[in-house]
């Protein structure tokens, strides 16, 4: 009889526990649309819940702490309810194909138990709670205020301070020192604010230099006369691009965030991952007089891709030689410093090199 008895509750819990599990996951319309009542400081988690609104970036508010509390006990309980139903359908195959051996049974009926008491302990406490009080399952909203970052910047009178805010130091700007000389500098967010230096910006537009890939084409006049001098020494037979300039804090930023993760990790995430300087208005990006420029020789075309489809404007290639590199991609390469340094710019001298990117020579090179 109570063979028969627990046979029965065995098939009924294996029946039902996945009903139970899943009916957890379904989040409130209330938390679907939280994301888009409040705007201020987005979050995306690294690992996503699936079932939950952290799969994409929400913007963080007074329910996020324990909305995200909940979607992971809930994402721990679906695991666990499957893992259960593997285990119990193990245990009953183990049973019916034990032949007697009381051994086999007394394993399987252990494996049993101990499942059924651990889907009981995870789901037995939020009952028990649920029935003293909702106040002990339920998280009341934080109703906290987030710190306002453009306060804090501007409101920040030292560099040490104004670094420890994660904020930029950078010079103060003509019509500053004009109102205020002793403001040498001055403390602003790192994301929503431009170098001085972006008010003597021009288009680049240069006859026979193209441009692919390049979000914002500026730079200085003087680096502007240089690079118009690098067109005019290309051969007929030669072609010139130009795919990247002048870069905004955010871009910056970005591309800098990219490079940092992948020399902590090892893997690169983003669409590129090549060196990048920490943002601030002395990176060469920022002031408009370093470019990254590729070349398309009669025999090699440097702005194109390899065989897999990645571009030839990385690390990679690096060519220290002729056999380093597909044939022609080193002597093109070549040709590119060749030209800019004649043209009175400096190639990149970092630790691996970067053969697209030169940066306007201050001094004179005529």
């Amino acid at each position: 009889m109570f063979k028969k008895f627990l046979l029965i509750f065995y098939f009924l819990t294996l029946l039902s526990s996945p009903f139970f599990v899943f009916a957890q996951i379904a989040p409130s319309e209330s938390t679907k649309d939280a994301k888009t009542e409040v705007k201020g400081i987005e979050f995306k988690p690294s690992i996503d819940i699936p079932g939950s609104i952290f799969t994409d970036k929400i913007i963080v508010t007074g329910d996020t702490l324990g909305n995200y509390i909940v979607a992971v006990y809930r994402y721990g309980g679906i695991f666990a309810g499957i893992v259960a139903m593997f285990m119990l359908v193990y245990a009953g195959w183990e049973w019916l194909l034990a032949g007697g051996n009381s051994s086999k049974i007394s394993q399987a009926k252990s494996k049993i138990s101990g499942t059924l008491m651990g889907l009981a302990l995870l789901f037995g406490g939020y009952l028990l709670l649920s029935l003293i009080s909702t106040n002990l399952i339920s998280f009341k909203s934080l109703n906290a205020t987030l710190p306002d970052i453009v306060n804090i910047c501007v409101a920040t009178k030292t560099e040490d301070s104004c670094k420890r805010a994660n904020c930029l130091w950078v010079p103060a700007t003509a019509e500053q020192l004009r109102a205020d000389e002793s403001i040498a500098n001055y403390c602003v967010p790192p994301l929503s604010t431009a170098c001085p230096s972006e008010s003597t910006l021009q288009d680049v537009n240069i006859a026979g230099l193209a441009e692919s890939g390049c979000s914002d084409c500026r730079l200085t006049i003087d680096t502007i006369n240089k690079l118009k001098k690098a067109v005019a020494m290309l051969s007929p037979a030669e072609s010139m691009t130009i795919t990247s300039a002048y870069r905004t804090f955010a871009k910056q930023q970005e591309l800098y965030d990219c490079y940092q993760n992948k020399l902590k990790t090892g893997r690169c995430t983003c669409s590129s991952c090549n060196e990048a300087a920490k943002p601030g208005c002395d990176a060469p990006h920022q002031t408009g007089t370093a470019v990254d420029v590729c070349i398309t020789t009669p025999s090699f075309n440097t702005c194109g891709r390899d065989s897999e489809g990645k571009s030839f404007l990385q690390k990679k290639y690096n060519c220290s030689n002729a056999a380093s590199c597909p044939t022609g991609l080193y002597d093109a390469q070549q040709v590119l410093n060749r030209i800019m340094v004649g043209a009175c710019f400096v190639p990149y001298e970092g630790p691996k090199g970067e053969w697209w990117h030169f940066q306007a020579n201050s001094s004179s090179c005529d």
